[in-house]
Parts: structure tokens; sequence; C-alpha cells
């Protein structure tokens, strides 16, 4: 994800709509609330979830926090590993029609890279961008 938005962009990509403010965990600790906002828009601007708080920008973070009105700073306290973390990405996936990836996924991914791709192409960094697009297409979740 990039690191720098202007605000029409923030608005435009991170602001969160009524139906999925409904769709958040009204009863969730203000960090799981934020952190499961955070996963949402991650995921709807990305097609995976963020591994770790530094891995969302902090004018994402800020932005999005101010929308629910939650200290952006509780979200250190979220265990992005945790069950509460599983439990959310699932519902995340089930909403966008997404699964989670297998050991077939990857082989496939892999022998994709290997006939279509990787005959033209060998930048390590546009590679990346090419599998996590195939992936969107299929509606896989890419490894972590």
């Amino acid at each position: 994800m990039k690191n720098q938005w202007n605000i029409d962009e923030l608005e435009a990509q991170f602001t969160l709509l009524p139906p999925e403010i409904e769709w958040l965990d009204a009863k969730a600790k203000a960090y799981n609330r934020l952190a499961q906002a955070v996963m949402l828009k991650y995921f709807q601007q990305e097609g995976r979830f963020p591994e770790e708080t530094q891995d969302v920008p902090a004018t994402v973070l800020d932005f999005i926090a101010q929308q629910l009105e939650i200290d952006p700073t509780t979200v250190n306290e979220y265990q992005w590993d945790g069950r509460t973390a599983r439990d959310y990405k699932r519902g995340i996936r089930e909403m966008y029609g997404f699964r989670a990836n297998s050991v077939a996924d990857q082989d496939e991914l892999r022998d994709w890279l290997i006939a279509e791709v990787l005959p033209d192409e060998h930048r390590h960094d546009h590679l990346a961008q090419l599998a996590y697009g195939r992936l969107r297409q299929l509606h896989i979740e890419p490894p972590t």
C-alpha cells in the first residue's frame, strides 16, 4: 500500500459507508473495532490484510480512527495474529467472496508465474504485483 494519501484519495478509498459501520462489532473494545475497520478498508484496497500496524500508513489509520471517534494509538493494543483477527478476516473474506489460500493455490500460482509471467518479466516488485493481482482476480487471499 502506498504511504502518501491526499484528502481526496482518503475520502474516496477509506470512508466508512453506513453498511460498513453497521457491520463493525459495536460491542467490541475500541482497538478491536478500529482494527476491524482498518482490515476491512485495507482489504478493499489491497485484496489482502495488514499483518501489523506498521503495514497501515498513519494517514489512513488516522482517517479511519477519526470517523469512528477512536484514538488511533489504541490500535497498538490489537493482536493482528490473534483469534479475534482471524474471526474478522473470515467475516471480511465471506463478505467479498474470497477464501483463504491453500497449498494447492500456491502450487497453481507458481505454475502460472512460471508459464505465463517469468518468460517476460523478472523484476521482483512487478512479479509480486502480478501475483497479488492474479490471486485477487481468483478471489483468493494471498499467503502471508
